[in-house]
């Protein structure tokens, strides 16, 4: 299990305590969901609510598309892939540019790094934190 569904049962007995816990869970959204958005749920019409495709539904990665261009970045939906977290989009990016036995130069402490990528860059088996600020001249 992921170290932040361990900590679940430490935060819920808490709250029965009557502790006021903060909840700083990765990507939890703050912010109020738009009213359509909530009637269009209230409003759906389907009998299974299935997985979206695994690269993200066209029609939006076509508006994504012409959002780039719009701002002069020559990209097109095919490009582009949709991910559910910042996790997941860094786990692909590692993926797809790393092989076994890399290093990965971060400016950003292992222990800085979402959780969720822990295993995954284990699997490559050599993390070198980095600073970089430390040696860079202005």
């Amino acid at each position: 299990a992921s170290p932040i569904r361990k900590l679940v049962p430490y935060a819920d007995n808490a709250k029965r305590k009557g502790i006021k816990v903060y909840h700083l869970n990765i990507g939890q959204p703050d912010i109020k969901t738009p009213e359509n958005v909530i009637k269009a749920i209230q409003n759906i019409d389907l009998d299974l609510i299935a997985y979206s495709p695994s690269q993200g539904y066209e029609p939006y990665r076509k508006k994504l598309a012409g959002y780039y261009q719009k701002n002069h970045i020559n990209i097109d939906e095919n490009d582009i892939l949709v991910t559910t977290g910042g996790s997941e989009a860094l786990s692909i990016a590692i993926g797809s540019i790393a092989d076994p036995d890399d290093e990965i130069i971060t400016t950003v402490l292992p222990s800085k790094m979402p959780l969720m990528l822990f295993p995954f860059i284990r699997a490559l088996k050599t993390i070198l934190p980095y600073r970089l600020s430390k040696h860079l001249k202005n």
